[in-house]
């Protein structure tokens, strides 16, 4: 079915919209991915609006795009908003790079078809479209002779394909476009675009942004500086997201002090929820104090009466999000509901039988000492009771009641917040977890809510997520319902890592096939929400490069393999699973810390032999920051492969890979070097070194047999036979992934497998700290390593070394932990 058949579809349910105030959610096309081949995109909140395949076909359009559109487009209608802002960036990043890359706005318009199918396929559907451009990043680039040109270009390109469509929003009959940073460039450019565009026949109603960081901290602008501006386009508004709550006045300044000027006639406002800084490289902190500042903001801009609102509706990056989020649900879309009643004549649906429509809001994370307050705000719906009790209990992470507080005769009428400010202090010694759970008595009704999540306690050196939690508890399953999160085969804190984390999940009171899950590590998506058997959502990358989502098949999984660097100093790292059941309600799980097995005085090195980064040159990150495995600038690409589990990946060894960490990873004296590796192909007849040192301190390898050995330098060296060498009777299985470790105490030798003492041998050791290699031994050392010595040709996913001898049942549970991988 083709775009124009999909419009004549829409135009009769368009054409019965009136010309209403707009409501504008401007969405951008950035999808985080939960991992990606250079490593993951962590934002500090992240959509959990579920994925979901629909078995439908589109002409060329890919079914999720559809279904995944549609589902946004749905709950913004739903909540009060009549027009989407499609923000694809009006440019193609690689020309960046290479300028004829840059020569049509591929993303842009891809994204505007999948809205308008995805409207297509909605009953009734009022909502609209209106593009939302960025253009500055091509602009400086090409000059502005060759950018007049490009910008013009591509809004012919546009007009043509979308131009008559009744899907696209209008003003006066104009077609209406949503600029940005349009201050950043000469108002030459602007003058010279919009007469090329009329004389090419497009009467478009175009609305510049006055941005910049007065207007974001103050409200205020220089209204001579902008004069020529505002004297040529149609409407302005301030982008705001990152402005302090004073940025509210824009409106009615712009209004006030503009009169008369064209675009001052047509002043749209910003809402924001208060913390839009809050990338991964910039994470400014603007305070949103549970749902206070949206509100506040709210009751400033309304009494400027502005002619539209705006809202950025999923900028993740940002955290901006108006969509679902891990964070909020659908907590802003329903507090900003009750804004638009009074805005548009938006009306609310009645509440259900029993139901008290209400937001939670309390951080996320705290330090120790500092104190946890909590709101509860009410959302007035039609239908409510008028009244009700409110208990919260804060309990320990064994259970234990902290603090308990009852609200009472909370007024349900009135979007109005209700606080217990200082409930409780965090100690960090007495739980690392503060678990909150609700009870609402409305009547003679009583619902309890047992499944919110819980606030983690984080070490005072920490790169903690410092947002808030506005959790709708009306769109909570009940207590009958639950989900339980384990990590490396522990449901209780603290479970122990040794730089790979396993995490699974079971659910209580519904079908898991049917229940979708997201997965959170320290606040940050792993896995975006869907249903086990569908995979996580590879999204497509960061950028607009017309890349499709996609969705996969796979057995249905209840489990996430996290082996990225904690990004945290301590690397210790908390996870929460959220489930959606299918009736719509949602559970948290209790979260579950993980820290490293290894304390940081003891831990040498310890290698994940997957992505740790995207810069060059490439490097395989040592957890304690001090070893870095780093490439040549030459080198191509590490041979990574992706393993059973999806999210996983190792390094592969085809014989021709030697890595060379610094050789003072490996201590002078006591010590354990332990992998998890697999041999990728049966016993050849040749040694194969994992680990070789020239002083040889710890060496193991694979022998022709199948069998693995460990070695070190005895003090009173002889030759040709200088080591203490001990061989396991036990024969690798190819293509299995097995866990060795090497201990040395000072006086023995001691080689385990699979978690098994295989061999032991006296050893009085010796205090060489020469080369160290990874994967096998240089040319210039095989006379040292011995006849038959060679490379390693296998996959290998961990090597640590730590400054002292695990005993024989921490190697026993460290083996254990690497069995839970499922690799």
């Amino acid at each position: 079915m083709k775009i124009g058949r999909f419009c004549f579809l829409l135009f009769p349910l368009l054409l019965a919209a009136a010309e209403e105030k707009m409501t504008v959610a401007t969405y951008m096309g950035w999808y985080v991915p939960y991992h990606s081949g250079a490593g993951t995109v962590t934002p500090r909140d992240f959509s959990v609006l579920p994925l979901r395949m629909t078995g439908r076909t589109y002409d060329g359009i890919p079914e999720l795009a559809v279904a995944a559109h549609r589902a946004e487009l749905e709950l913004l209608q739903k909540h009060g908003w009549n027009t989407v802002g499609v923000d694809g960036l009006f440019y193609n990043h690689a020309a960046l790079g290479n300028p004829a890359a840059g020569h049509r706005i591929d993303r842009q318009l891809q994204l505007m078809r999948y809205m308008t199918v995805a409207a297509s396929e909605i009953p009734e559907c009022r909502i609209r479209m209106i593009p939302f451009l960025e253009f500055i990043a091509a602009y400086r680039q090409m000059g502005h002779e060759k950018a007049v040109a490009f910008f013009c270009d591509n809004i012919d390109l546009m007009m043509k394909e979308f131009g008559n469509s009744p899907f696209w929003r209008r003003i006066g009959g104009r077609p209406v476009i949503l600029l940005y940073s349009t201050h950043e460039f000469p108002v030459e450019f602007w003058r010279e675009a919009i007469a090329r565009t009329q004389a090419a026949g497009h009467d478009i109603f175009w609305i510049m942004e006055l941005g910049g960081l007065r207007p974001a901290l103050t409200g205020d602008f220089d209204l001579e500086k902008y004069r020529p501006y505002l004297e040529l386009f149609d409407g302005v508004f301030n982008f705001g997201c990152s402005g302090l709550e004073e940025a509210a006045t824009f409106p009615g300044k712009m209004q006030r002090l503009g009169a008369g000027l064209k675009a001052a006639g047509y002043v749209g406002a910003t809402l924001w929820p208060g913390y839009l800084s809050d990338r991964p490289y910039n994470r400014n902190f603007i305070d949103h104090d549970g749902t206070a500042f949206l509100r506040n903001v709210w009751s400033r801009t309304r009494e400027a009466s502005p002619a539209f609102l705006h809202w950025v509706a999923n900028d993740y990056k940002e955290a901006t999000t108006l969509l679902p989020s891990f964070g909020t649900l659908t907590s802003r879309l329903e507090i900003a509901e009750r804004f638009l009643t009074g805005f548009n004549g938006h009306r609310i649906a009645p509440a259900r039988e029993g139901e008290v429509q209400c937001v939670l809001s309390y951080r996320k994370a705290l330090c120790s000492g500092e104190f946890l307050t909590l709101e509860f705000l009410p959302l007035p719906a039609p239908g409510m009771a008028g009244r009700a009790d409110v208990t919260i209990r804060l309990a320990g992470e064994r259970g234990e009641t902290l603090a308990e507080r009852t609200l009472p005769e909370v007024d349900l009428t009135k979007l109005e917040a209700v606080r217990w400010d200082d409930a409780l202090r965090a100690d960090r010694s007495r739980s690392r977890v503060i678990r909150v759970s609700v009870s609402v008595s409305a009547g003679k009704e009583r619902r309890d809510y047992p499944n919110l999540p819980d606030v983690a306690v984080t070490p005072p050196v920490d790169r903690h997520d410092q947002l808030y939690y506005s959790i709708p508890l009306h769109r909570l399953a009940g207590p009958e319902r639950s989900v339980e999160l384990s990590v490396n085969g522990r449901n209780v804190n603290a479970a122990w890592h040794d730089g790979l984390r396993r995490l699974n999940w079971t659910v209580k009171g519904a079908d898991p096939a049917t229940v979708r899950f997201a997965v959170a590590g320290n606040g940050h998506p792993l896995r975006r929400m869907t249903l086990p058997g569908e995979g996580g959502g590879d999204d497509v990358l960061p950028g607009q490069n017309s890349v499709d989502m996609k969705l996969f098949k796979q057995k249905p999984d209840y489990g996430y393999l996290d082996w990225k660097l904690p990004d945290s100093v301590g690397r210790e790292i908390y996870y929460q699973v959220l489930a959606q059941f299918p009736d719509g309600s949602y559970a948290y799980s209790p979260t579950i810390w993980s820290r490293p097995f290894f304390g940081r005085d003891e831990l040498c090195a310890q290698w994940i032999f997957a992505p740790s980064g995207t810069e060059r040159p490439w490097k395989i990150a040592d957890a304690t920051g001090n070893f870095d495995i780093v490439s040549d600038p030459g080198f191509k690409r590490w041979p990574f492969i992706s393993l059973k589990r999806r999210e996983s990946r190792a390094l592969k060894f085809n014989g021709d890979l030697i890595l060379r960490p610094p050789a003072e990873a490996v201590p002078y004296g006591p010590l354990t070097l332990e992998a998890l590796f697999r041999c990728d192909s049966p016993p050849d007849g040749n040694r194969q070194y994992i680990a070789f040192q020239h002083g040889a301190q710890a060496n193991l390898l694979v022998n022709g047999d199948g069998t693995v050995s460990a070695q070190r330098m005895r003090k009173h060296r002889r030759w040709p036979d200088s080591n203490v060498t001990v061989t396991s009777k036990t024969r690798l299985t190819p293509g299995r992934f097995h866990h060795a470790a090497v201990t040395y105490d000072g006086r023995e030798l001691r080689l385990y497998l699979d978690g098994r003492l295989e061999a032991a041998a006296p050893c009085d050791g010796t205090r060489s700290n020469e080369g160290f290699f990874i994967g096998g031994v240089p040319e210039r050392l095989r006379d040292f390593a011995g006849a038959g010595s060679g490379r390693f040709r296998g996959t290998l996913l961990r090597l640590s070394i730590a400054a002292r001898a695990l005993t024989e049942s921490e190697v026993a549970r460290m083996a254990g932990r690497a069995r839970l991988t499922g690799l």
